[in-house]
């Protein structure tokens, strides 16, 4: 078996592990970030308006608390509840807008990766008439592959996955964590030591205008913090503020 897959693992095991990243806002991190299925973990405790169309299906399992799906479909608003124990297959194209008002809510979701020119979209409806507002499409993509990553990075970016993934696929004897800073960092963004930060998964953390950075000394203080209080042992994880 390709050791990069591990070993069968407590389910509820891994979630007290990550319950940091299961919170508002980022409230979700992914299983198995290098398997051939998108399967990841979504806390509660957040609401959206925003609603989206993806290109393909979607499984939700309900393993703990309530949430549900506003939907939109032929001009008008739905509704679809997910109470604790329910599986629900999601047919692409069905846009929905996921709410998980419970702070105890706990959803396994699994994705298939997007086929070649999928595009998923991201759209935004006014309550009162159900009319579309606005909507964006974007095919799903590596940040390495997307058109705006610098160039003068792009190797030292793949080099650097490369290693990510022989760390992962090494022996479970070997303690390793691989932290991933924000799009701006360090001296590029020296910026002030805050103290503070937060912590998320496999994907970018970007604040509510949509600015990924956090300074120098704090990127460093979480390097020194996860050093002095493991809590990413063999697992790559992302700062910023």
């Amino acid at each position: 078996m390709n050791p990069k897959y591990g070993l069968p693992q407590s389910l509820m095991g891994w979630v007290d592990k990550h319950r940091d990243q299961l919170k508002p806002p980022v409230c979700n991190a992914a299983i198995f970030p290098d398997g051939d299925y998108i399967i990841n973990m979504v806390g509660g405790g957040n609401t959206r308006t925003d609603f989206h169309d993806n290109p393909t299906e979607e499984i939700f399992y309900q393993i703990r608390g309530t949430a549900y799906l506003n939907t939109w479909e032929n001009g008008r608003f739905g509704r679809i509840d997910l109470k604790e124990g329910d599986i629900f297959l999601q047919p692409p194209h069905l846009i929905h807008s996921p709410q998980r008002p419970d702070p105890n809510g706990l959803c396994l979701l699994i994705e298939r990766p997007r086929p070649a020119g999928a595009h998923d979209a991201l759209q935004f409806y006014c309550p009162k008439c159900a009319g579309l507002v606005w909507r964006a499409t974007k095919q799903l993509e590596s940040l390495v592959d997307g058109d705006g990553f610098p160039d003068a990075f792009k190797a030292e970016a793949l080099e650097l996955t490369r290693v990510l993934t022989e760390l992962r696929a090494s022996d479970d004897s070997l303690d390793w964590f691989f932290l991933s800073p924000a799009a701006n960092f360090g001296a590029y963004n020296p910026g002030e030591r805050t103290g503070h930060y937060r912590v998320g998964g496999d994907v970018l953390l970007t604040d509510e205008q949509g600015t990924s950075a956090i300074s120098g000394e704090d990127l460093a203080k979480a390097v020194v913090d996860e050093i002095e209080q493991p809590a990413h042992r063999r697992e790559r994880f992302t700062v910023a503020y």
